[in-house]
C-alpha cells in the first residue's frame, strides 16, 4: 500500500508542478 501511495504522491506532485 505504501508503494502505491508513494507513486500516487509522485504523480500528484508532477501534476501540480
Amino acid at each position: 500500500n505504501i508503494i502505491l501511495n508513494k507513486f500516487h504522491l509522485r504523480e500528484f506532485k508532477s501534476l501540480s508542478a
